[in-house]
């Protein structure tokens, strides 16, 4: 059975906007009946793979694919077959799953994926799924220690998750001991996975506990592991990378079970020819903050980007733009003066495109006839914030607005006190965002959630 050409497989791997992702249980009468895995089915003649994807997922759950990438491609032999798994990731489609073979299915976030037993094509697809979009690499050589301290500080405290490559080669020992005792607490405050790079001594890496090899280690050239354990073990840190140049490399990092690798020295033009087989998650070093590249580099199969220094870099303000990384708050408080949310009188405390934070006082006219903030004032504070944020990550010229919006209520704020609220994403995508806020009293109660979807729509057509 082995030497068959594999069964090639189209498997989809469909995001809600909260980031859930949906998994089905195999019917009775097929192997491995009861198991979990991510939809899809096998390609029919004449079929690509996204073409066959969106047939599966319509025939099997009444779905229709908007919008997917690829991602990993990867061969697993199991007793009945030899398959080669073609995963792509599904980001936008339309309709609510529903059972049209009879098999259950569920959405669940990948942090909290505890249905069993998994298909063991489908284990490691978990971990994947929990790698961010993006991988931060250090600049203190050419920032300067403290200057690249203060912006990690800003990143970390707007960022969500994050992986940081911590690469000096240009430092002296002395000096790249110090900066890494700076950064390792702060890494470790907000749970971000620091990684050291080839250039120091593994002793840093050990007390990291994620390391980016400089090669992959040599070892079976297959092209592709054959399974949920395969290629050698490895060192025991949480996570382990390698940089790769070409698909050979590519392939000798999945063959060694490493958890990603990092593509450099690669034109973007060639990031799709390098990647149509890569069988583990790959970031593709950018130049520049990596932001006006991040759809091209998903397109062509990258799980995300490493973005370089300029990613760092802390502008100054430039008044209210979209798609840019900051607002100047002066330039938000005149423009919400003579609108609604400078009647509600809404303050701007941060604005980046990570985290909105802003505070808004409870004055009796926002309130019900139990001096409490109106459930609608809650309301209307959140989708202020998740406008502003989406303006702050969508492509210059475009706009945006509110498509669907819940609210959880938790208590209430008095009338005279002041509440805060924290924007910050769910997901960001071409055509839509979801944005969670989270409310609190002035003694740090929580008072409500609101989570929103905002549409992001293509500029007004010139005159």
């Amino acid at each position: 059975m082995s030497a068959r050409s594999p069964l090639e497989v189209a498997v989809g791997v469909v995001f809600r906007a909260d980031g859930a992702v949906l998994l089905g249980q195999r019917i009775p009468g097929k192997p491995y009946a009861g198991w979990w895995e991510f939809p899809g089915g096998k390609l029919e003649a004449g079929e690509t793979v996204a073409q066959a994807l969106a047939r599966e997922l319509h025939e099997e759950l009444g779905l229709e694919v908007l919008a997917s990438d690829p991602w990993v491609v990867r061969e697993f032999t199991y007793p009945h077959a030899r398959v080669r798994l073609h995963f792509r990731r599904v980001t936008e489609f339309s309709g609510a799953p529903r059972s049209r073979e009879g098999q259950a299915f569920a959405w669940l976030h990948p942090e909290a994926i505890d249905v069993a037993p998994l298909l063991p094509a489908t284990v490691p697809v978990i971990a994947w799924l929990r790698l961010p979009p993006e991988l931060l690499r250090s600049a203190a050589a050419a920032l300067g220690d403290d200057a690249f301290v203060d912006a990690l500080q800003r990143r970390l405290r707007t960022s969500r998750s994050a992986l940081l490559l911590l690469d000096e080669p240009a430092l002296p020992a002395p000096r790249f001991e110090r900066l890494f005792h700076r950064v390792l607490p702060l890494c470790r405050a907000h749970g971000v996975t620091l990684l050291v790079g080839p250039s120091h001594p593994a002793s840093f890496a050990r007390a990291a506990g994620g390391q980016l090899l400089s090669a992959p280690p040599p070892g079976p050239q297959s092209g592709s592991p054959s399974g949920p354990q395969c290629g050698p073990a490895r060192a025991p840190l949480r996570m382990t990378g390698a940089l790769v140049r070409d698909r050979e490399s590519i392939a000798r990092a999945a063959a060694a079970g490493l958890d990603f690798a990092l593509l450099e020295g690669c034109p973007p033009a060639a990031w799709a020819r390098m990647l149509d087989v890569a069988a583990l998650p790959v970031y593709v070093a950018t130049g520049g903050d990596g932001r006006e590249v991040a759809d091209a580099a998903r397109a062509a199969g990258a799980h995300g980007v490493a973005p370089g220094a300029a990613v760092w870099q802390h502008e100054g303000p430039r008044g209210i733009q979209p798609g840019r990384l900051t607002m100047d708050l002066k330039a938000i408080e005149a423009l919400f003066a003579p609108m609604f949310p400078g009647l509600m009188g809404v303050k701007i405390e941060e604005a980046e495109p990570d985290r909105v934070v802003a505070s808004m006082r409870v004055r009796p006219d926002l309130c019900t006839a139990g001096e409490n903030l109106h459930g609608g004032a809650f309301m209307a504070f959140a989708d202020t914030l998740g406008a502003v944020a989406t303006v702050l990550n969508m492509p210059a010229g475009a706009r945006t607005t509110t498509i669907e919006s819940k609210t959880n209520f938790m208590s209430g704020a008095p009338v005279g006190s002041t509440v805060r609220a924290v924007c910050t994403p769910l997901h960001r995508g071409r055509s839509t965002m979801v944005w969670q806020t989270e409310i609190t009293s002035a003694a740090g109660k929580r008072c409500a959630i609101v989570i929103q979807t905002q549409m992001v729509l293509p500029g007004a057509p010139p005159a």
